[in-house]
């Protein structure tokens, strides 16, 4: 390589050299950081994808078993009510028609006896109620059905616990179903077999429910049973037609075959496959890549699967890239005309030297210095003149942009701060049409952007959510993970968990993946408005103080937790519950509120928090906050706030069980 080097620059003049040099210097960086920026963020993208396809398919898949649970609870409460009541054909044949009307997702619904067991004359008994055309019809199955040769009947039996059968195609009803089985026996301690209550589910909302699942403008999702058989796909003609296994098996895909086996274990991935998803793979041309998030159906034992193409994942930077090799060239090309400029103005006349320092002296930059062949003392000085005067324009220049860059990166800081408040409610009251309580909030960082938060939000009609928060650290960082929590706390709120086990689920979340070693303190409530009964959980968070208008006293409101987001594993959260009356509230801050200093390094303290509490629990709930702040900046003085500032109080108005308030 040396060699070629000065081959090439042999007998060259110094404008060829400096431009060849040059050029090949900066090809050779601009290369590698190309090829770094290239990769980094290659699997930045993929990371993202990968968690916005966690989080899609994780609500396809709760949306899914959400229905196919309910289903299972039907089928299992009907067969705890058979082994304690004693029924009549009669009631059966009632039974199993509420069942089937009162249920919109249940297609069909039977109880399939062994032989001679409700009827000693009778060795086939099952009635059999299913939808058509809008109305519930009935008929007996047995005789030519021989049900006791169904799956969904001998495999319950022999294994004595329920099962979901594989998806089949029903004939009669033209429709993809599957039937959840349960075994059932004389009594709820017996030994004694006695039938099978059989659920049948049409499928076809399923299709729609997956069809809806979509990441980028073609990609979709599918579905797969635990035996690896397509249940839904865009193409209709593999749903029970083929399995992944049997694709696998065309192609000669053996990852695509280890994702099969990973998905019927119930195993949850995001893999990289050859060609658009379980579409066929072409023999010539180009192979397209796709990206498949996978994840288990948990009761069913099924699997959905999340196609993310490639080339649409990668478009976004692709198209950068290719913009930022045009503009590379473009700077490498009018950087060869700058060096021929400069290699130029090297060799100016020495007589005009003295006449350019001059210039230079006077703040004129822009004077061309003497063009000197020579590379005697002359010379040189000539060289160092023409440095000295272009470092300081580049000098003056860089503290030109580095002034332009500081008032961008201000600007950038407002709009940041003005982002993270729309975050936050500020429309008081929040639900005015709601007589059963009231609720204020107000917050003030000590940057332009900070990591405290508050949120409230209503879970269902009755239960009302409230949320207040602190992050570790301050600025734009804090603000981030901020948002981060705020969106798991809200995702994590609509599964049904009690308050303890939402905060274990967004801390395993959070810890995981925490590579900055960053933490949340959070103090999570749940108000049943009518009741007035609150379930909380604190993660680390100073404890808020309940205000009790028939004691009019404060009671902190502790349970164990430490900060969430550090630790992953062994982590766990107690639960507290208290009741509220009508007239009591809760006082909810962060700690910039009671470790403000004055300027004797004083903390503002809980005892003083707890006396303007005491003292003004009459105020209307805005006014107290306000009255908290003016006495911590009163107290404060001319010390700056080191820390965000947050408070909000919930108060209880109190409801009877006609819905009126309660009196004070």
């Amino acid at each position: 390589m040396n060699r070629f080097i000065k081959t090439v620059l042999k007998n060259r003049g110094i404008t060829f050299k400096l431009i060849f040099l040059l050029l090949t210097g900066s090809i050779l960086i601009f290369a590698l950081v190309f090829k770094y920026n290239y990769e980094l963020t290659r699997k930045i993208i993929l990371k993202n994808a990968e968690d916005n396809a966690r989080h899609i398919a994780e609500i396809a898949v709760n949306k899914i078993e959400g229905v196919l649970l309910m289903v299972q609870r039907v089928n299992q409460n009907s067969v705890k009510y058979m082994e304690t009541i004693d029924e009549t054909k009669e009631d059966v044949n009632h039974r199993l028609r509420q069942e089937v009307e009162n249920n919109r997702e249940i297609y069909g619904a039977t109880l399939a006896y062994a032989p001679h067991t409700i009827d000693k004359e009778l060795k086939y008994y099952a009635p059999y109620y299913f939808r058509r055309d809008g109305a519930i019809i009935h008929k007996l199955l047995g005789g030519a059905d021989n049900y006791f040769n169904k799956d969904w009947y001998q495999i319950p039996m022999e294994l004595g616990r329920p099962i979901w059968s594989e998806p089949y195609f029903d004939p009669d009803a033209q429709i993809i179903e599957s039937t959840y089985s349960v075994p059932f026996r004389e009594d709820a301690q017996g030994e004694r077999f006695i039938g099978v209550s059989a659920t049948d589910v049409d499928l076809n909302w399923l299709h729609e429910t997956v069809a809806s699942v979509k990441m980028f403008k073609t990609g979709y999702a599918f579905l797969i049973s635990k035996n690896g058989t397509i249940v839904t796909h865009p193409d209709k003609n593999l749903i029970m037609n083929e399995s992944i296994f049997s694709i696998a098996e065309t192609r000669e895909d053996k990852n695509l075959r280890e994702i099969g086996k990973a998905m019927i274990r119930g195993e949850t991935g995001f893999k990289q496959i050859e060609g658009y998803g379980l579409h066929p793979v072409p023999k010539h041309g180009k192979v397209r890549k796709s990206w498949l998030l996978y994840m288990p159906l948990k009761s069913e034992g099924w699997s959905l699967g999340l196609i993310v193409p490639e080339e649409e994942l990668l478009s976004e930077i692709t198209a950068l890239h290719k913009k930022e090799i045009a503009i590379a060239f473009a700077g490498m090309f009018f950087l060869s005309i700058l060096i021929a400029s400069v290699s130029a103005s090297l060799i100016r006349p020495l007589k005009r030297l003295a006449v350019a320092t001059k210039d230079i002296a006077r703040g004129n930059l822009d004077i061309e210095t003497p063009y000197v062949m020579t590379n005697d003392e002359i010379g040189q000085l000539t060289a160092s003149f023409t440095y000295m005067k272009t470092a300081l324009k580049d000098y003056i220049r860089e503290l030109t942009l580095t002034t332009r860059a500081k008032q961008l990166i201000e600007s950038e800081l407002k709009i940041a701060h003005d982002i993270q408040m729309s975050f936050l409610r500020k429309i008081f009251p929040p639900f005015p049409d709601i007589p059963e309580f009231d609720i204020f909030a107000a917050i003030m960082p000590a940057k332009e952007v900070g990591g405290d938060f508050y949120d409230f939000f209503f879970i269902d009609d009755t239960h009302l959510c409230f949320i207040i928060a602190d992050v570790s650290g301050k600025g734009v960082p804090a603000s981030l993970f901020m948002a981060m929590t705020m969106t798991m706390l809200r995702a994590q709120s609509t599964t049904g968990l009690s308050a303890n086990e939402i905060l274990f689920n967004v801390n395993a979340k959070m810890a995981k993946d925490n590579n900055v070693n960053m933490f949340v303190t959070i103090f999570y409530g749940i108000l049943d408005i009518k009741t007035g009964v609150v379930e909380f959980a604190n993660g680390g968070h100073n404890p808020p103080l309940l205000y009790k208008k028939a004691t009019a006293g404060l009671i902190p409101l502790e349970t164990g937790g430490i900060v969430v987001g550090i630790m992953e594993e062994d982590i766990t959260f107690d639960k507290g519950v208290v009741t509220m009356h009508g007239g009591d509230f809760i006082v909810m801050y962060t700690d910039g509120v009671t470790e403000a200093i004055n300027e004797k390094d004083e903390e503002f303290g809980e005892e003083r928090l707890n006396h303007i509490i005491a003292e003004n629990h009459g105020l209307a709930i805005d006014a107290l906050i306000g009255l908290i702040n003016d006495e911590v900046n009163q107290f404060s003085g001319q010390q700056p706030q080191f820390d965000d500032i947050t408070l909000m109080v919930l108060k209880y108005e109190g409801c009877d069980n006609t819905g009126s308030k309660e009196e004070p």
